[in-house]
């Protein structure tokens, strides 16, 4: 990937600000769970349907000094709302994970039910032109990204490009 996992880091940050409760969902290696952590110097939570990288998660806290705030959960983001209770997290973030969902609306109907009121939905993907089918994912464009979100009853905030590869847009509650 071109963009680095620090510059994503801090776009992400700079959209959300000091909030209190976030969750990545898709959180993979905890790359931007142990970084979020470490911005906002708070506990953040991370979800993915595989646990194999938790350790790597785990691992990464000794350099962020972030061992004691972060916590990945196994899960399945299309159940998203039976993880979670309704109104718990100020963020939701969705970094490279939106391309892996088979359902992606019915996934964001989900998080705005654990959203609390007013507060935001962050997607961050690969930037395409076209829509495309590739190894069992689906890359969106930028207006079908934005597209999904309204179907998914969010307010639409906007969206930044960064580099020429990603794309990163803002949903409200």
């Amino acid at each position: 990937m071109s963009v680095e996992d620090e510059e994503i880091c801090q776009a992400v940050y700079e959209k959300i600000g000091e909030v209190e409760d976030v969750l990545d969902v898709g959180c993979g290696d905890g790359y931007l769970v142990n970084c979020l952590s470490s911005e906002l110097d708070k506990e953040v939570l991370g979800c993915d349907i595989s646990d194999e990288s938790f350790d790597e998660a785990h691992s990464k806290c000794e350099e962020f000094g972030t061992c004691g705030n972060i916590e990945c959960i196994r899960g399945d983001a299309h159940d998203i709302s039976d993880i979670f209770a309704e109104n718990s997290f100020d963020v939701i973030t969705l970094i490279y994970s939106l391309h892996h969902l088979e359902e992606p609306v019915k996934v964001l109907k989900q998080i705005k039910e654990v959203l609390k009121e007013k507060e935001k939905v962050v997607i961050g993907d690969f930037w395409f032109t076209e829509r495309k089918e590739k190894g069992g994912c689906y890359r969106f464009t930028p207006e079908e990204i934005k597209a999904m979100v309204k179907k998914a009853g969010f307010k639409y905030l906007g969206q930044d490009r960064i580099d020429k590869e990603f794309t990163i847009l803002v949903g409200e509650k």
